[in-house]
């Protein structure tokens, strides 16, 4: 940082839940920032007080970190990072991130960097990257608007692309939500979707969508963090199938993406997971589309209601 510029305040929010292994690592990391946040806060959905015990023994060697805790039995994503934001205090920034993360000492700095520079607010938010992330030619992906490697910009489809195996800082469409920060008034403005229930696959797609038409976002490829590759309490790959397809569906209506291009992202799903023999993901996909076709989606909270709104939309529009 220049000697001059002004240190800009963040609160670090954690949502989590019955994964109190990772916690540990996670603070670990987050102490070892060169710059410090003003305020760690735990937003735990856990069954038992293992998490709160290791965050409440947690004690920092440097800096004057506010800790808060903050215990749910509802679980909910989306729920657990609204409260997250309202409990943080007068801050100028935002972060999010996933408990199965560890952060290299400069992540937060490096994108700190970035809105210190930033003197006209024109950067709404921003991504560091994931190590090991490399590019990889995915032309079948590409062909059916699935997501894949990419500029960072979203499909026909409503998917997303991911420009993590860039090595140079660029602007973005898209931010992965478990490394991400945003200025704190917008954040609070726009954000997430309530409707997502549960682990609200897709939320940080519906958020960067919206947030991506009104301001810029970037991603920092010197902001560098590890993810854990098989950590405890991972969705089966079955359910993430078939909450994917549900999800993206609601997401390409409301964020008015063409419904065709979906399906036609969703029948590439159908074949790479056949090529592929993954037979718990087809299976998820076949259920997924059921539900999607037959309108019995479950995943997102008065689906019904935000559907006859749009069909009441269609023909009085």
């Amino acid at each position: 940082m220049d000697k001059d510029s002004k240190i800009l305040r963040y609160s670090l929010i954690l949502p989590t839940c019955n994964r109190f292994q990772l916690i540990p690592q996670f603070l670990q990391s987050v102490e070892k920032q060169t710059i410090l946040p003003y305020e760690v806060i735990v937003i735990d959905q856990s069954d038992d007080k293992k998490t709160q015990n290791i965050f409440e023994e947690w004690n920092p060697p440097r800096g004057n970190i506010k800790k808060k805790y903050v215990h749910r039995k509802i679980k909910s994503l989306i729920l657990a990072r609204h409260i997250g934001i309202d409990s943080c205090d007068d801050t100028d920034l935002v972060v999010f991130f996933d408990d199965d993360i560890t952060l290299d000492y400069l992540f937060c700095e490096e994108i700190l960097k970035v809105f210190e520079k930033d003197t006209q607010c024109q950067y709404a938010g921003g991504m560091g990257t994931v190590d090991g992330w490399v590019y990889r030619r995915k032309p079948f992906q590409a062909f059916f608007l699935m997501p894949h490697e990419g500029d960072g910009k979203f499909l026909a489809s409503g998917s997303q692309t991911f420009p993590h195996w860039k090595k140079e800082f660029c602007d973005t469409e898209f931010v992965s939500g478990g490394c991400t920060f945003w200025r704190r008034e917008i954040i609070e403005k726009y954000r997430f979707d309530e409707r997502l229930r549960g682990y609200a696959h897709g939320d940080d797609v519906d958020v960067s969508y919206r947030i991506s038409r009104d301001y810029k976002l970037f991603f920092q490829p010197k902001s560098i963090c590890y993810q854990e590759k098989d950590p405890p309490g991972r969705v089966f790959r079955r359910k993430y199938r078939r909450v994917w397809i549900q999800n993206m569906y609601y997401l390409a209506q409301k964020n008015k993406f063409s419904i065709l291009a979906y399906f036609w992202c969703v029948l590439g799903h159908f074949l790479r997971d056949l090529v592929c023999l993954d037979f718990l993901r087809f299976l998820g996909d076949i259920e997924g589309t059921w539900k999607v076709l037959h309108n019995r989606i479950d995943t997102v909270v008065g689906y019904d209601d935000f559907r006859n709104s749009k069909l009441k939309e269609k023909n009085y529009g």
